[in-house]
């Protein structure tokens, strides 16, 4: 933790906690059993009770991408640089673009990463639950599957 709000705001009665600083966590390349190609994770926010949100910032190299995974409580992406791509199951995958804000339902299984020629950065967004996962991975998507995907690309 960086800082805080002076003791004056922490001695009121206001009745809420005092606003934390705090600075990112390190960032870390991605889990080969949950990644395919180069991925790295950087820790933004891991929220404590009441609210558990969880922000990290996930920068993908071209053709990198997660694998299968679903959220108890759902996901947010906001790209913020490059290009990708975005797929739930059962339906075509969807282009992304630096600006797009995607959110999967709880539960929906889906995929998403860079397309095969550009970088791309997202925000993940998920409200953890604490009493279960914040995310269910499953297999990795394959080659195969990818080309398919980006081959029958719906913008």
């Amino acid at each position: 933790m960086r800082g805080r709000y002076p003791s004056s705001y922490a001695d009121s009665d206001v009745g809420f906690a005092i606003m934390e600083i705090h600075s990112v966590h390190p960032t870390h390349e991605g889990r080969s059993t949950t990644f395919t190609g180069q991925v790295y994770r950087t820790p933004v926010h891991e929220g404590v009770a009441p609210g558990f949100l969880s922000v990290n910032l996930i920068h993908f190299s071209p053709g990198a991408r997660t694998a299968w995974h679903s959220h108890d409580l759902g996901q947010t992406l906001i790209v913020v640089e490059g290009e990708g791509i975005a797929q739930a199951r059962g339906e075509k995958a969807i282009s992304l673009r630096a600006g797009d804000v995607v959110s999967s339902p709880p539960g929906e299984e889906h995929w998403h990463g860079a397309d095969a020629e550009h970088f791309m950065a997202h925000y993940s967004l998920v409200e953890n639950h604490p009493d279960g996962d914040a995310v269910r991975w499953g297999a990795l998507v394959d080659e195969s599957d990818y080309r398919l995907a980006l081959d029958n690309l719906s913008d």
